[in-house]
Order: structure tokens, then sequence, then C-alpha cells
């Protein structure tokens, strides 16, 4: 029964695959099915330089287009936990896999 439902879940995740615009970020993907199949998500890091003032000014968005202030008043504490976080780098592509060839010469 345990294997069914591992079955059915494993299924489930590949029917509900969120649109990520990085690909080394598909496998974040949504296991209690909230968030509707093929919707375009857009995740942000705290190590992104950027993140913290973005959050921020989602909030402020937010409040301008007259959403929940108790919404927006979490969210701005999230950035500011953002914005603590100790490492810090600007947004990047991963670097390409190298192949097998690539990977003997590089020893």
């Amino acid at each position: 029964m345990f294997k069914a439902r591992e079955l059915k879940e494993s299924i489930l995740q590949k029917e509900r695959k969120i649109i990520h615009p990085r690909k080394d970020y598909e496998s974040i993907q949504d296991p209690r099915g909230i968030i509707p199949k093929n919707e375009p998500v857009f995740l942000l890091r705290a190590q992104d330089k950027v993140a913290a003032d973005t959050v921020r000014h989602w909030a402020y968005l937010n409040d301008e287009a007259g959403g929940d202030p108790i919404l927006s008043a979490g969210i701005r504490d999230h950035a500011d936990k953002m914005e603590a976080w100790p490492v810090k780098k600007l947004a990047d592509l991963p670097k390409p896999e190298m192949n097998k060839a690539e990977k003997k010469r590089d020893v």
C-alpha cells in the first residue's frame, strides 16, 4: 500500500511540475499540490544581494494594491531575515556541467 501511495505522489509531482526560470531549481516543487500545474514561479534566495529589497518592494506594491497589511508586514519581517543572511552575491546562472572528457583534462 505504501509503495502505491509513493508511486501516486511521484506521478502527481510530474503532472504538477512548477515552471522555474532556472532549470537547476526544477527540483524545488510543491509536494502538497497547492500551486496549479505549469504555474510560473520565481524564487529569491537570501544570498542574492537584491533579494531583500525586492521582497520589500513586493510588500509595498501589495499595500498599494489594497492587499492584506498583515501579510505585507510578515513579508517585510522576512525581508529583514533575508538581509541579515551572512553570505551575499549577485545572481548568476549555473555553470554548465563538464562532460567526461573535460573532467579528465581538468584533473
